[in-house]
């Protein structure tokens, strides 16, 4: 039952996943000169790998019960969001021309970090309860 700061981990990292839908992470160009702007929303797949990052964070939150399940889950969201950052990847190297990133593109390291930090919290309260457990 112990819920601590890997709620606000967890809230920051669901915040900023579901920010990467609506901030341009990376403006290029095609091969006709047009301009193109990559966010979580620029093809199906990515609305959907983001859709999915943001939720699984999400319920994590809930899972403060069961923290051996929610370790599982910020782990899995750890692993989906390196998923996302490849996918992110090649939908830039589809556009041929050159381009810049913007600085919204660091939220994706941010998620990265909150996930780590909350996984590290989880991990010290399971090791706490452990430890009260044992001088019982």
């Amino acid at each position: 039952m112990i819920q601590r700061i890997q709620s606000i981990w967890l809230l920051l990292a669901t915040v900023f996943v579901f920010l990467t839908m609506q901030l341009t992470s990376y403006v290029g160009a095609d091969a006709e000169g047009i301009a193109h702007f990559i966010k979580g929303t620029s093809s199906t797949v990515l609305v959907i790998a983001t859709s999915v990052v943001g939720t699984v964070s999400l319920i994590a939150i809930f899972l403060f019960k069961q923290r051996k399940l929610q370790i599982k889950v910020v782990l899995f969201a750890l692993l989906l969001e390196f998923v996302l950052a490849f996918l992110y990847y090649r939908e830039i190297h589809l556009l041929v021309g050159k381009g810049e990133f913007a600085v919204t593109a660091l939220l994706h390291l941010g998620v990265v970090l909150f996930l780590l930090l909350a996984a590290k919290s989880i991990m010290a309260d399971e090791k706490l309860i452990k430890d009260s457990n044992r001088l019982r």
